[in-house]
């Protein structure tokens, strides 16, 4: 049984072929085993009616050509965690027999939606089964629709299936027991008889009940493909009456909508059903699907680079996964408090997150080692949807000292994903702080918007939907976008959001007030790091939460560190991500009026204690220092040549004209160390270490260090005064070359992107889907940095 992503489903492809973030997406899932190939679609309208308006989708099955078909049970889910919602079936007592299946009606009404129907077609009339099979007596006729509707705790209201199996599999034993015992009669009663090949599969069905105040509500369909089913959500109060509107003008002093309450007439929802249904919907979804292409095009000009049409929906696939698989999480968090571990970890009060994920099947939650990297492509797509997701992480995802857990594990269905050893957040533990690279491109980019648009014609430039509401996320930000929306002429159309409605800019002044709410946040942020991460010499930092073998908090996993690890040791990569940030800050409040002076005396001092402490001339490397084993108690630099090696060229701490720049280059393009014609590779393929023990980060080829390299060759050294400008150039130009052609030839070959590649032969490796930081290709392939 499919349910939600999961890997060992060894599905051949699945993911969103176009997913605009807002109103738009179409999936395609290819599953051999069964000989489906299942496409849903889904069109959001009205959408800037109370409620958000209504929604549809399309379930398209098609067989695959030399596959058998084999008859598919869909089970669509209705469930909500308002336990008062009341769903029903249509307006009289459904049959226990099931249901007609052209035209099933649902309703109910919840507080935070209103009242609504969803109502599934089959436009089609589709036949369920070839003729000549019949149903065995266990299963019910499985040409009708049938369904199961519950009362559910609200806190179990995720865990769909184990409401619906039990049933299921009870009545697969039963059918089975029915086939065996009606063959063994055949068999007895003539042994040549043929009747037998003509039993029915095994498809149990649901137990056509539904519960008073159920908020759980499932229908199941039995279909073989081609088959075609829509799936129509109708907000009554995006559709209020004339009525409606004279009772909300009585009830405009008791502070109450109207529309909340409002209830259509059968024959105007049959009207609505119509303009969002059959050809009516094909027409949308056309329309849809060629506004996404236009605004990805005139996003990411891939096209006009060269790029064939099947590496640009390649492109397409890891943007709009990226999107796709971003998500929303509340609930509490398991926090060690204590530093007595037999105190043990308490419960964190419940919060909320809005957030783009790694992996859907594999890891479905946010990571702020992740998230810098995610909102670096979302925010070339939609900068307003990517300001809420960091104004999500600033605000709601840091305590009041300052600390963001490297894992937003926010409830029980997010801790059903993660391993027990994994759960507990410790809060001197970090993780790399990548929000500060997408806000430093967005401040980029809008420094560049504001210097081609004056204050006059600002609320002309394209952006996808009226800035986020939310108060709770930037205070600033939120009323300088009511204030941007009182300023602009007011339509349906201007504010409904739609594919082709944003370019992707950066709005000046929008982006200024986002800055000014973000501020408190990033200077209580970067003050947490400075106090709980500093090493033991001045200007100097060490990660904590370090084991002999792993540095978690680092991001880098399991990348060779010193052994045994020890309050002497001073870490390369995080005194880089200090000097990045204290330079980021100091953009930021100068571009705010700020005083800045005390950012830029820092950049200076930590770009000294770089040289000062971290340069091996031993090596010609930037190497961390710690204990050795075979070195007893004294610290050393500990020279892994690799991507920690890189830090002060991947953040630009690291000057252009600096005389370390030749010694960086040359082992980014030595193949003995870390150059291939895949990429470039987490650890030198000459270190001992080299594809040792987990071997997670000891060489396999990440896209998120490949992308920040071409991303600092291209901001910080091409271009600028120096010597190696050439090499940079020459080295960015096969570099991008070869993560492009690889990464793509992957994907052909799998219908995958992959978290990790193979250092020596490219190929895809550990989980899959990873539209997260591996999404960057988009970037690369785009020249967007």
């Amino acid at each position: 049984m499919r349910h939600t992503c999961e890997e060992n489903d060894h599905l051949d492809k699945y993911g969103w072929a176009q997913h605009d973030g807002r109103s738009f997406g179409t999936q395609e899932i290819i599953d051999s085993q069964n000989g489906l190939i299942l496409t849903t679609t889904f069109v959001k309208v009205n959408s800037e009616k109370e409620h958000g308006g209504d929604w549809v989708a399309k379930i398209t099955g098609r067989p695959i050509k030399g596959k058998e078909s084999l008859p598919i049970s869909l089970f669509y889910y209705v469930a909500s965690e308002d336990t008062d919602v009341n769903l029903k079936l249509g307006s009289k007592k459904p049959s226990k027999k099931g249901l007609s299946p052209d035209k099933i009606v649902m309703s109910g009404r919840t507080p935070h939606l209103g009242s609504f129907n969803v109502i599934v077609l089959d436009p089609n009339e589709t036949p369920t089964l070839p003729e000549p099979i019949k149903p065995s007596k266990s299963s019910g006729d499985i040409e009708r629709t049938h369904y199961f509707g519950a009362k559910i705790p609200a806190k179990d209201a995720w865990r769909l299936r184990d409401h619906v199996m039990p049933d299921l599999q009870g009545k697969s034993f039963k059918i089975f027991s029915d086939y065996i015992t009606t063959a063994q009669a055949e068999k007895q009663a003539d042994a040549s008889s043929s009747s037998s090949s003509n039993q029915a599969p095994i498809i149990p069905t649901l137990p056509n009940t539904i519960s008073s105040q159920s908020n759980l509500l499932v229908i199941q369909r039995v279909l073989k493909a081609p088959f075609e089913i829509e799936v129509i959500f109708i907000s009554h109060s995006a559709h209020p009456t004339s009525d409606d509107e004279d009772d909300n003008d009585d009830k405009e002093g008791e502070g109450k909508s109207a529309s909340s309450s409002t209830s259509l007439s059968s024959e105007a929802l049959d009207s609505l059903i119509e303009d969002v249904s059959g050809p009516a919907l094909d027409t949308i979804i056309k329309e849809r699907k060629r506004q996404f292409e236009a605004r990805f095009e005139q996003t990411f000009q891939l096209s006009s680079k060269g790029f064939s049409t099947a590496e640009v929906k390649f492109a397409m696939y890891a943007l709009s996964n990226m999107i796709g698989g971003m998500g929303y999480w509340h609930g509490d968090t398991l926090v060690q408090e204590s530093k007595k571990k037999n105190n043990g970890p308490v419960r964190s009060s419940p919060r909320s997150l809005m957030s783009a994920v790694p992996s859907r099947p594999f890891f479905p939650r946010g990571f702020l080692w992740d998230e810098g990297f995610h909102e670096l492509l979302v925010q070339f797509w939609d900068p307003s949807l990517s300001m809420e997701v960091i104004g999500h992480w600033l605000n709601d995802g840091m305590d009041e000292k300052g600390w963001i857990q490297r894992e937003q594990i926010l409830g029980d269905e997010a801790r059903s994903k993660v391993p027990a050893e994994f759960q507990v957040q410790f809060p001197n533990f970090a993780n790399p702080p990548t929000l500060l690279l997408a806000i430093d491109t967005m401040l980029a980019r809008a420094s560049s918007s504001s210097s081609s648009h004056s204050k006059d014609d600002e609320s002309s430039v394209p952006r996808m939907v009226p800035p986020p509401s939310k108060e709770d996320i930037l205070p600033t930000a939120a009323a300088a976008a009511a204030s941007d929306e009182a300023s602009s002429p007011s339509s349906s159309s201007s504010s409904t959001p739609s594919s082709s409605s944003s370019s992707g800019a950066v709005v000046p002044a929008y982006f200024d007030s986002f800055l000014e709410g973000a501020y408190e946040r990033l200077q209580l942020n970067f003050d947490w790091y400075k106090r709980t991460q500093k090493g033991g010499l001045p200007n100097t930092f060490r990660w904590r939460g370090r084991t002999d073998n792993h540095t978690l908090t680092s991001g880098l996993d399991d990348y060779p560190r010193g052994s045994p690890p020890s309050t002497t040791e001073l870490h390369v990569d995080l005194l880089c991500w200090m000097a990045n940030y204290a330079d980021l800050m100091s953009t930021v409040a100068g571009h705010l009026h700020v005083d800045n002076s005390d950012y830029l005396t820092l950049v200076h001092d930590l770009r000294k204690a770089l040289e000062d402490h971290h340069w091996s001339e031993k090596h010609l490397a930037y190497c961390d220092i710690g204990l050795s084993r075979s070195n007893g108690a004294s610290p050393e630099l500990l020279c892994h040549e690799g991507y920690i090696s890189l830090f002060p060229l991947l953040l630009g701490v690291m000057p252009p004209d600096s005389p370390h720049l030749p010694h960086v280059l040359a082992m980014i393009r030595d193949p003995k160390k870390i150059w291939s014609d895949y990429g470039l590779r987490s650890l030198s393929k000459s270190s001992p270490y080299f594809g040792k023990d987990e071997n997670y980060w000891r060489g396999p080829i990440w896209i998120n260090i490949n992308y920040l390299t071409l991303r600092a060759l291209k901001r910080f050294y091409i271009g600028k005064a120096g010597p190696y400008e050439h090499l940079c150039q020459e080295t960015y130009r096969l570099l991008r070359s070869n993560l492009v052609s690889n990464m793509y030839r992957v994907y052909q070959e799998t219908g995958y992107i992959w978290e990790q590649y193979h250092p020596l032969t490219g190929q895809g490796q550990r989980s899959h889907p990873f539209t997260g930081w591996s999404s960057l290709i988009v970037l690369i392939m785009a020249e967007l940095y």
